[in-house]
């Protein structure tokens, strides 16, 4: 089982630090501004597909807002 650790307020702290708007995020993530809005607003879980896009606009690997963790 794979577990996906989204930390959202990391996501939010880093997007800021980048100088992106939410648009910006979700042109380069390939997907809508509103789900990027719905991720950082906690109303929506990523998946670890959608999480490694979001981290990938950012410039930054999973780990660095979040993880994944797998149990045997």
């Amino acid at each position: 089982v794979m577990t996906v650790y989204f930390d959202r307020d990391e996501f939010r702290r880093r997007r800021l630090d980048c100088g992106m708007t939410q648009a910006a995020v979700a042109e380069k993530a390939g997907m809508s501004q509103p789900v990027v809005s719905r991720v950082e607003a906690g109303r929506v879980r990523p998946s670890l597909r959608m999480a490694i896009d979001l981290a990938y606009a950012l410039d930054c690997t999973l780990y660095g807002i979040g993880g994944v963790d797998i149990d045997d």
